[in-house]
């Protein structure tokens, strides 16, 4: 296949991908990992809310991590990519065709492919029809539902490759330090305050946008629970706010608050245990992780509930404008 590109390639690749329907060919969400030009892309294959079947193609942060994060039960692929938590290309397949395919990119709404976005999604298509050719020809088995492998795919010189191993093991990062005033965390100490209670901790998105100068953008908040207690702080970020950082606000803020200071705070991500734990330590607050965080994910489904009803405030607005009318 040659580097060039142009629609009419694209065009002819979805033809062959629509011809071959290799979304049939599994029962489950089926992780793929692509090597394009030295970056690495995870596909899923898997059945759709809207549509009857989806790919998606994670890039970005490391997309290793999102599908051990998928496998272990902590993150859902219709999730991460409805609600723009994560960056890469939805592809929505109707009735055996691909009907569109949209870039989503961390708290932004979908947006249309760039032409650098149209080529890796040339590519990756391209693989996986190299990939059911090799399943065709019995060179690579076909994964079940309880596999703990992967189909991993790579290029050597015009000929896809294809072989069934293990996910590829998450890149180790260097995080950030958090920063927090040193003398606020010494008053919480002084204060002596009461120690009693289980907090849970994220950061979330909402499925509602808002304007951030020219840039539309999910509202991303860090929120703090305490069952039985219900929300005891939310802070909703800014565009380019480090949400760690945020939650961290969030949770000295509630401490300040409540004038308590928890026995355990739990996280979903080690991620965030990590950064957030040297500020905890010295207020000897231990952190747990758990995969479901249910106090703040009802919180969360409560907030969505109450959002107004768009059309319910258009019939409002058309009413009270017919009505200044007839006056």
């Amino acid at each position: 296949m040659s580097d060039s590109f142009s629609a009419q390639n694209l065009d002819k690749v979805l033809d062959q991908f629509a011809t071959l329907a290799p979304w049939n060919q599994f029962d489950e969400w089926t992780g793929i990992c692509v090597e394009v030009k030295e970056e690495m892309v995870c596909a899923f294959f898997g059945e759709g809310q809207e549509e009857d079947f989806k790919l998606l193609i994670l890039r970005g942060r490391d997309p290793a991590y999102r599908y051990q994060q998928y496998r272990n039960g902590e993150w859902t692929p219709e999730f991460g990519l409805d609600f723009a938590t994560t960056d890469g290309i939805k592809v929505s397949i109707i009735d055996d065709l691909v009907s569109s395919y949209v870039s989503c990119r961390l708290g932004h709404p979908d947006e249309e492919l760039r032409l650098d976005e149209k080529q890796l999604l040339f590519e990756v298509l391209d693989a996986i029809n190299g990939l059911m050719g090799a399943l065709e020809a019995e060179k690579v088995p076909l994964l079940g539902e309880t596999e703990e492998l992967c189909y991993h795919l790579w290029k050597v010189g015009a000929t896809w490759r294809a072989d069934a191993k293990e996910f590829p093991d998450e890149q180790l990062v260097q995080h950030q330090r958090i920063e927090v005033s040193p003398d606020r965390v010494k008053r919480i100490i002084a204060a002596g305050l009461l120690r009693e209670g289980v907090w849970e901790a994220t950061p979330f998105f909402l499925p509602v946008t808002r304007f951030q100068g020219d840039q539309e953008v999910y509202v991303q908040c860090a929120g703090v629970a305490e069952k039985g207690m219900g929300l005891l702080g939310l802070v909703t970020l800014e565009a380019h706010a480090d949400p760690d950082q945020e939650l961290v606000e969030a949770i000295l803020g509630s401490i300040e608050k409540q004038m308590r200071i928890p026995f355990f705070i739990i996280v979903k991500e080690e991620r965030v245990a990590e950064r957030i734990l040297p500020i905890l330590l010295p207020l000897g607050i231990q952190i747990r992780l758990r995969r479901n965080l249910r106090e703040l994910a009802h919180i969360r489904d409560e907030m969505i509930e109450n959002f107004p009803d768009e059309e319910a405030d258009e019939e409002g607005s058309e009413e009270s404008d017919s009505s200044q009318d007839e006056e």
